[in-house]
């Protein structure tokens, strides 16, 4: 097995960077070019940090999230840099709503994201979006939602215009 390509996902993917934003630990995903487990991904928790494995399948990736059925796998499909490398599109994950309409309190800013992506037709927030989505994601983690509207950064999935 071989890296072929990685992904910083879960809220770093969209908050790194932020004024008050604080990762409570650093997801990252690992595309694999041979894979000895059909139909399965790993998780690996070391120091911190979770790590996905999943092989190189392209758009099948999305088709398995649905078949598992588990939530948690489907906020990797916002990373527009991933979803980039798998050759999707907004159409693409629309499949996909039923899981983010499951998704627990401290990843609705998920959800929140998903249906912007399909509002915008675009792997992409505006500034708002992003500031709204923040502010869900605080909200959830701490109780509070003071989030002020971010700068402009190259990195985040900002509207490209």
């Amino acid at each position: 097995m071989r890296e072929v390509a990685q992904f910083i996902v879960g809220s770093e993917a969209f908050f790194g960077g932020m004024p008050g934003f604080t990762p409570h630990d650093h997801d990252i995903l690992f595309i694999m070019d041979e894979w000895d487990y059909p139909g399965k991904s790993a998780i690996i928790r070391k120091d911190g940090k979770d790590m996905f494995l999943y092989p190189d399948k392209g758009l099948r990736l999305i088709d398995e999230c649905v078949r598992q059925n588990d939530p948690f796998t489907a906020g990797k499909f916002l990373v527009p840099e991933f979803c980039e490398y798998i050759g999707a599109t907004v159409s693409d994950i629309k499949p996909l709503c039923s899981l983010f309409e499951r998704m627990d309190d401290k990843h609705r800013y998920e959800t929140y994201i998903y249906k912007q992506y399909i509002s915008n037709n675009g792997f992409f927030l505006t500034e708002e979006q992003l500031a709204e989505a923040f502010s869900i994601y605080l909200k959830a983690r701490t109780g509070s939602a003071t989030a002020s509207l971010p700068s402009p950064r190259t990195s985040s999935p900002q509207d490209p215009t």
